[in-house]
């Protein structure tokens, strides 16, 4: 299985550095420290934890996967990314993408994210 992957996009002229986050189950170190330089990030934010574990339409299985180290990050693993690269990178902005709508919303996603960078002291 792959690990996680990220890329980066950079405008060659102004520097401009466009972080964007794949489909991974956790933010690895590694991709971490390479986001440390996006100025821009496009960070998917897929579900809360509690609303996904609570739901009982989804396969025990898929369940299982969405959470796991292989599955997709939650909204609160999406906090701690956006709010480590705000604290100690070039980060100006962020997107939030790939919510799925009946784990998360689109107003809980961004107040988890907020809430944060306020925390970090970035709001």
């Amino acid at each position: 299985m792959i690990g996680p992957t990220g890329w980066l996009v950079e405008e060659q002229s102004s520097g401009l550095c466009l972080g964007v986050t794949g489909d991974f189950g956790y933010p690895a170190n590694s991709l971490v420290e390479s986001l440390r330089c996006a100025d821009q990030a496009l960070v998917h934010a897929n579900h809360g934890e509690q609303i996904l574990s609570r739901d009982e339409s989804i396969h025990p299985n898929s369940r299982a996967r969405l959470l796991s180290r292989h599955g997709h990050l939650s909204n609160a693993q999406a906090q701690d990314l956006v709010a480590e690269l705000a604290g100690g990178g070039r980060l100006k902005g962020v997107l939030l993408g790939h919510l799925d709508r009946r784990w998360t919303s689109r107003a809980r996603t961004i107040a988890e994210v907020v809430a944060g960078l306020v925390e970090a002291g970035r709001p």
